[in-house]
């Protein structure tokens, strides 16, 4: 009966692990460059009115990046400049959520994305959504005439 080289099997075991190890940090390493390389890039689209190309571009960059609520938000507002009235809705709607859940809440973010969703809801014909998120910032905004209009 053949014994195990206890040795050798702990030499292979750590090398698996660093190699492992290293591949896993690579990883992660270039997943975060081509993040930004994607926002770059939508960026640049946008600006020479290739709106398909941004929104895809930065729909990648959002899925890798999704704690980047400044390029949520974008994203929306580039989906309502470009007519697509429903996915801004939705892709408003949740991060508004999002905002609104995290622990110490960004307030002039969470209006500011409400006020886009306002106009979102508006082009939809959903007044009823529109009304309900007007009422919530004339709360939190009572002075501001802004809202009025």
């Amino acid at each position: 009966m053949r014994t195990l080289n206890v040795k050798r099997a702990l030499v292979f075991l750590v090398v698996v692990i660093v190699v492992a190890g290293g591949a896993h940090l690579l990883h992660n390493y270039q997943l975060q460059r081509n993040s930004l390389s994607f926002k770059t890039q939508a960026e640049v689209a946008w600006m020479d009115n290739r709106n398909a190309d941004a929104l895809q571009l930065l729909w990648a960059y959002v899925l890798l990046e999704p704690q980047d609520f400044a390029a949520r938000e974008e994203f929306g507002s580039w989906l309502f400049s470009s007519g697509r009235f429903t996915n801004s809705c939705s892709v408003l709607d949740e991060l508004l959520r999002t905002l609104e859940r995290q622990a110490t809440p960004d307030v002039p973010a969470t209006q500011r994305v409400r006020q886009k969703l306002i106009d979102a809801s508006m082009a939809l014909g959903r007044c009823s959504d529109a009304v309900d998120h007007l009422e919530i910032l004339r709360k939190e905004l009572p002075g501001d005439v802004d809202i009025l209009n």
